[in-house]
């Protein structure tokens, strides 16, 4: 069971000015993050935005993605995969999650991001 909830993802694939945004569900808390794709492409900035939303619920947390990779898995299925870090009080840690892409590549991204933030948690608690 997964104890997040990806509420809101906000994105237009025709126009790449527009920024896109993110909700999150943590816990009891939620946060909105929003992110500019241009320079980037839409999977980068879903990613940011994420990593942005995560920050106003978890005060005091840094996060970013480095990579945002789209792969093909061992039975065929495509699988989002980010590689980023998180700076808390306590130091930085190197974090990774990945996500099955069911029906929308952008909605796996925000999933693996968070999915990776909360394994690198569980590593330091």
């Amino acid at each position: 069971k997964k104890d997040f909830e990806i509420r809101l993802v906000s994105v237009d694939e025709n126009d790449p000015s527009r920024p896109v945004a993110v909700t999150v569900l943590l816990g009891k808390k939620s946060g909105t993050g929003a992110s500019m794709p241009a320079g980037k492409g839409l999977q980068e900035a879903i990613a940011d935005a994420t990593c942005r939303a995560l920050e106003r619920i978890v005060e005091g947390t840094s996060l970013q993605i480095s990579e945002t990779v789209v792969d093909a898995g061992s039975e065929g299925e495509k699988i989002v995969t980010v590689v980023g870090w998180c700076e808390t009080a306590s130091g930085r840690q190197a974090m990774a999650g990945s996500s099955p892409v069911n029906r929308n590549v952008y909605r796996a991204v925000a999933e693996a991001v968070v999915g990776a933030f909360i394994s690198s948690q569980s590593q330091v608690l």
